[in-house]
């Protein structure tokens, strides 16, 4: 299924739907789509070439057709009242909802779902320092899995990487294995809306601010700034969002060789 918060015009959503089947596969999805909606496919064939409407009730059934969930089925109702709408006033309160539910649906913490093990007291320590979490994925990679090894690894104290350790094994995001240690959860997550979250994002800007003087020439650092339109601002931020769950994917059935961080940033400036 085409990805429904792309588009701002229901019509365009329809029309790269049937597009993107097979010649035949497209005949047969738009006679189903008729079907669910309870109209000729002639009738259909005026909607996706803009010489129609849908109505608002056979947006409710084109929407359960498609299988969307209830965020999407209250955008896609939105696109269509937008796309039937004539007059201003009503067309610019309906692009304030849909631009808030777009939003929403970007949220990161709405698109991936991670279990967090730790009480609040737990976590405050965890997201306290960037060596909790680098450690607690370190003991991922081969040959990082000794107090000693991450020492020399992170150039930290022995006693403080102990220190480490023994609170990775009290909140349970590793065991300890005679000398050797091994992490049970790799993949933790601090919300948007978490007060921690800030203290999180500045640990891992510091370490890439730090990675600058070290002038290596496999790190990858981006930077700009850019002037685009408000409707342009959630395209991008799609893209980006997108670009995660792409890594995430890659992360997930890739081998544990190597140690990395990547920072991504989209913020307005001078906002107050």
């Amino acid at each position: 299924m085409l990805k429904l918060f792309q588009f701002s015009d229901y019509r365009k959503y329809l029309n790269s739907y049937f597009s993107s089947s097979e010649q035949g596969c497209a005949r047969g999805a738009r006679a189903a789509l008729a079907k669910a909606l309870g109209c000729q496919q002639s009738y259909l064939s005026l909607i996706l070439s803009g010489k129609a409407h849908l109505s608002p009730e056979q947006a409710h059934e084109a929407s359960r057709h498609f299988g969307h969930n209830k965020v999407e089925r209250r955008y896609f109702l939105l696109l269509v009242l937008h796309g039937r709408a004539g007059q201003k006033a009503f067309k610019d309160e309906l692009e304030k909802e849909l631009f808030e539910l777009k939003n929403t649906h970007l949220r990161l913490k709405n698109r991936v779902e991670l279990r967090q093990p730790m009480t609040y007291e737990k976590q405050s320590a965890f997201y306290s320092h960037w060596y909790y979490l680098a450690v607690q994925m370190a003991l991922t990679v081969p040959g990082l899995n000794t107090a000693q090894a991450i020492a020399h690894r992170f150039g930290l104290p022995s006693r403080r990487v102990n220190q480490i350790l023994a609170f990775l094994v009290e909140v349970g995001l590793a065991e300890r294995r005679a000398m050797t240690y091994r992490a049970l959860e790799n993949s933790i997550h601090v919300g948007h809306d978490s007060p921690l979250v800030a203290r999180h994002h500045t640990n891992w800007r510091v370490e890439a601010i730090k990675s600058l003087d070290r002038e290596d020439s496999s790190d990858f650092h981006y930077s700009s700034v850019i002037t685009i339109s408000r409707t342009d601002e959630p395209k991008i931020r799609e893209i980006l969002l997108k670009a995660i769950e792409d890594i995430r994917g890659i992360v997930r059935n890739s081998p544990e060789e190597d140690l990395f961080c990547y920072n991504v940033d989209l913020f307005g400036l001078g906002r107050s």
